[in-house]
């Protein structure tokens, strides 16, 4: 069984993982979860094996992925396509989850759940809950093929009416994410551990507004330190 880190959220979400791919989820615990929704969030490890499978009897919060739209995608260096998804389950709520697809043409429409995601028996909220701070973050690692090392993905959710973009700024520069419909994703160095990051950091998250001028930063690292299960 998959390690991975779990913070309840103020609605008492649970985000999950597909146990083929995630390792380690760090998600802040002082901010609205990626997923601001109303009603219950569903709570099954194995969900990702369900949304794949049609031929399985489907929970009514599995997501219907032949319905997904792309909320937000960025490339890698390794040219695989990274995104977040939304899709409608048959509970009449919807799921967002992040997958990531190998081949240099866009995926229309996503056929596994290969990264960390929530679903809700509700249709997700715009409205940004948390008026102390604009971001909302998720940290995921994935072990990487053919080494030891664990490729680290940053996502989650930014109030549009304060952030316009984001970037991860670090000794060696500051590195852009990519930001839609609310959402941000992108790639952080790999690391050596789940649960951990590169070590030439520090890493921060500095979110700026539609004038360019600051408008706040997490210190990634800390961000860690402060969330992980004691």
């Amino acid at each position: 069984m998959d390690d991975h880190y779990d913070s309840e959220s103020a609605s008492k979400g649970r985000r999950w993982t597909s146990r083929s791919a995630l390792i380690v989820i760090v998600a802040t615990a002082f901010v609205v979860p990626a997923l601001a929704v109303a009603g219950k969030v569903a709570d099954i490890g194995d969900l990702a094996n369900y949304a794949s499978k049609s031929s399985v009897a489907q929970p009514s919060s599995a997501p219907d992925l032949s319905r997904a739209s792309k909320l937000v995608s960025t490339t890698l260096k390794t040219g695989e396509q990274l995104a977040v998804w939304q899709a409608p389950n048959a509970g009449g709520g919807a799921c967002v989850f992040v997958d990531k697809a190998s081949g240099s043409i866009p995926a229309t429409t996503p056929t596994t759940i290969t990264g960390a995601g929530e679903c809700s028996s509700s249709a997700p909220s715009q409205k940004w809950m948390n008026l102390e701070s604009p971001v909302s973050t998720n940290i995921d690692w994935a072990k990487s093929s053919g080494d030891e090392s664990f490729e680290v993905i940053i996502e989650g959710r930014v109030d549009i009416a304060r952030v316009a973009s984001l970037a991860v700024v670090s000794p060696d520069g500051a590195s852009p994410l990519a930001v839609s419909h609310g959402y941000f994703i992108g790639a952080l160095p790999p690391s050596a551990a789940a649960g951990k990051l590169a070590a030439d950091g520090p890493y921060l998250l500095v979110a700026y507004g539609r004038k360019g001028a600051e408008v706040s930063r997490q210190d990634l690292g800390k961000l860690i330190e402060t969330t992980r299960p004691q």
